[in-house]
């Protein structure tokens, strides 16, 4: 991993640089981030230096250099209740997943991250 320092400008929220391995990390406010490669260490010293980082990198950076977008890496985590009158346990995590698989199910609203969101038809 690239360590990373802030920097400003309206898109762009922090750059790093591996110059073993000629490596320049971008992350922007968006939370992408990309990878540039083979990036001359000298290049990187006049990005830092540059009046505008978006700019530079959209000039000089990205027409040049090969790049990988390698983030974000996103998870959430989801969460679905559903009251089922049933026997026991198994029997109802056993319609809870006929429910959840079922197209035509009307159980369209799940809680993401704490947030309620309803995906219907």
């Amino acid at each position: 991993m690239v360590s990373r320092i802030p920097v400003e400008s309206s898109n762009i929220k922090s750059v790093g640089y591996d110059p073993e391995n000629k490596l320049l990390e971008v992350e922007f406010k968006s939370g992408a981030i990309y990878h540039y490669l083979e990036v001359q260490p000298s290049i990187f010293s006049e990005f830092l230096a540059s009046d505008s980082k978006g700019q530079f990198l959209n000039t000089r950076i990205k027409p040049s250099f090969l790049f990988i977008k390698v983030g974000p890496q996103l998870s959430y985590r989801v969460r679905w209740e559903i009251d089922i009158d049933a026997s026991s346990p198994e029997e109802a995590a056993r319609i809870a997943l006929n429910i959840q698989r079922d197209v035509n199910s009307i159980a369209t609203v799940f809680t993401v991250d704490g947030k309620d969101y309803d995906v219907g038809h």
